[in-house]
């Protein structure tokens, strides 16, 4: 006899994650008439958006921006009534060099790099070289499943310049400080997809934040749902007619719980001890993963840094090998900071705030501000304030081969079952590509229910 969960289209429907990825699914699967539960280990949804407001300082703890080219998300926005929300964000970027910050407005990109000293007319023509290979690449660079880029993940980015010959001034300036401001990992280390893949679809759109942060997104998503924090995942298990989840509430008591299916939207180290039944060949795809670390600081100003437009600051390995990027939050968005206040976000690379993690809070502010003061002289002497945040786990650290194995593990994800993954490790990671998984797990499940559905409607 069938279980009721199969065939009753209100039977709940877990999700694991309440990040971007676990947000997306379950919004889509309640717009299409389903009961998911979302079930976030954290006392709050958005995994790693984090914003708070102090002494009027609007701060972002993570994810800071929102470009146009993450559409998905957008989709979403739209769809669930958030654009009222959405402000334009600043548009000039500045690019360290040999004590000089040369801006670049993304709204004119393409004439301002024509003119910009940033790089000799030299380093320009051989921009050529790139243009020519994004032209084959960029078909096959997709946010739902980047194994479909898989022939061309052969190399590094840093090994793909050396064997096209592109000058060095584009590779330090363009490619690698790509990498660098976009993922916080090296050229030299990281598979050349990468750098396509974010040259596509970040370099030179618009960008957008929200009025009161980033925040805002993930707690007006959370409001729509059945959102239980503090509900720690223990086991889930696909029982031919339904799912059963195991999971501790705040009381620290386990329940097992039984519905329609799941979505595990966590980190992709994290889901093979949640799912006993998965293929050992996939879970061992997933254990491998590697994640960057990330340590930023907020760093509240008594005024902003004086004749700088810029809105975020790419900081190249020639300037300082430690920091990759430097964000003018008060030049992002307005009402950031009170008025005549600054507002900055110092981000470290992930190979540098791996050794950061265990120092105390004094001693990574005096690190990171000594670095700071190499891309904006003098800024330390206008400090009201300094958060420092760490995050570990952050994203997917790739490497040359890493998306030709993502496709094998692909071929072994189960796509009839009932319990579906989502994440941001199926494609370069970024919010976006979260929100993408999270969707198209919404959607193959929904495909695999609904024809339960229809089936449990014929005569028994």
């Amino acid at each position: 006899m069938t279980a009721p969960a199969e065939r009753d289209p209100q039977a709940p429907i877990f999700v694991v994650g309440g990040g971007p990825s676990g947000l997306a699914a379950a919004y889509r699967l309640q717009e299409a008439g389903r009961r998911p539960v979302v079930l976030e280990a954290e006392d709050s949804p958005g995994g790693k958006i984090r914003t708070r407001t102090e002494n009027g300082f609007v701060v972002e703890a993570g994810a800071s921006i929102l470009p146009s080219a993450y559409r998905n998300v957008l989709g979403i926005v739209r769809d669930a009534g958030l654009e009222g929300e959405l402000v334009p964000g600043g548009s000039v970027v500045g690019f360290a060099r040999d004590g000089t910050i040369h801006y670049l407005d993304s709204a004119r990109l393409f004439s301002d790099a024509a003119r910009t000293r940033l790089l000799s007319w030299r380093a320009k023509l051989s921009m050529a070289k790139l243009m020519v290979d994004n032209r084959r690449i960029r078909r096959h660079l997709s946010y739902e499943d980047l194994s479909a880029a898989a022939a061309f993940d052969t190399e590094t980015a840093e090994e793909y310049c050396r064997r096209r010959r592109v000058d060095r001034d584009v590779y330090d300036y363009v490619v690698d400080a790509t990498l660098r401001g976009l993922l916080g990992t090296r050229g030299d280390v990281v598979s050349k997809v990468d750098f396509f893949f974010s040259f596509n679809n970040v370099i030179g759109t618009k960008l957008y934040g929200f009025r009161g942060g980033m925040s805002t997104y993930a707690e007006r998503l959370a409001e729509k749902l059945d959102v239980r924090t503090g509900a720690r995942v223990r086991e889930v298990v696909d029982t031919g007619h339904g799912v059963e989840v195991t999971w501790a509430g705040a009381d620290g008591r386990d329940r097992t719980e039984v519905g329609a299916g799941c979505v595990v939207a966590v980190w992709g180290t994290q889901v093979p001890e949640l799912l006993p039944q998965l293929d050992p060949a996939a879970a061992g795809f997933l254990r491998r993963l590697r994640y960057t670390t990330s340590v930023n600081l907020n760093v509240a100003l008594s005024r902003p840094p004086a004749g700088n437009p810029a809105f975020v600051i790419q900081v190249p390995r020639s300037v300082d090998e430690g920091l990759f990027g430097i964000t003018l939050e008060h030049n992002k968005a307005p009402g950031r900071v009170p008025d005549g206040k600054g507002l900055l976000g110092v981000y470290t690379m992930s190979d540098w705030a791996e050794t950061l993690m265990d120092e105390d809070d004094d001693t990574v502010v005096t690190k990171v501000m000594d670095a700071t003061e190499r891309v904006l002289p003098g800024v330390s002497g206008d400090v009201d304030f300094v958060r420092v945040n760490r995050w570990y786990p952050v994203i997917v650290y790739s490497r040359p081969g890493l998306y030709r194995e993502l496709g094998e593990f692909n071929a072994l994800r189960p796509r009839g079952g009932r319990v579906h993954l989502a994440g941001d490790y199926f494609s370069c990671s970024n919010l976006n590509t979260a929100t993408a998984a999270g969707e198209r797990a919404a959607r193959e499940l929904l495909a695999v229910l609904g024809g339960l559905i229809s089936r449990s409607a014929q005569p028994l």
